[in-house]
């Protein structure tokens, strides 16, 4: 009887073409996923300030006065304060540093309500309501992640599509 052995070994030729054909796939997505975490640095940072109006709202109302989001679209900063007599100073703990958007991003107080002033800032007020306002952020290549409060009893929201979340 004889014994017949399979074998399953590849040839340089066909390991080479293999190696070749991933190469290229991973040339054409590559692009791609560069452009996907460009995008979720902009959500994250959109994420990270409506997380910072979250607390601000709860606080004022908490705290019994009155904080204030300040925005610099020139430096990309963020900064909340809250009132201390006839002054603002800055919050206590983290949220009281000056927050800065990722590099390659930058952002903007596009809307407010009528009578504002022309400040670039939000107003939280004890009683749990908040200035309306809208912020955009943008980065480099052009994408924009709006966030929005739409209404002084509503809280501030990543908007999609026109829809806020």
């Amino acid at each position: 009887m004889r014994r017949t052995r399979k074998q399953f070994g590849f040839t340089l030729l066909e390991l080479t073409l293999v190696m070749v054909i991933i190469a290229i796939a991973v040339a054409v997505a590559a692009p791609k996923l560069r452009g996907w975490s460009r995008g979720q640095q902009l959500r994250e940072a959109a994420d990270d300030f409506v997380s910072m109006t979250r607390y601000a709202r709860a606080q004022a109302a908490v705290d019994g006065v009155m904080y204030r989001l300040t925005v610099d679209s020139h430096a990309g900063t963020y900064a909340l304060t809250k009132q201390d007599g006839d002054k603002f100073v800055a919050a206590a703990g983290d949220f009281g540093d000056v927050q800065r958007v990722p590099g390659g991003c930058g952002m903007e107080l596009v809307q407010q309500q009528p009578g504002a002033g022309d400040s670039a800032t939000i107003d939280f007020y004890p009683s749990g309501r908040t200035q309306v306002a809208t912020v955009r952020f943008v980065d480099s290549m052009g994408d924009v992640t709006v966030v929005t409060c739409p209404a002084a009893a509503e809280q501030f929201a990543v908007a999609v599509g026109g829809v806020s979340q």
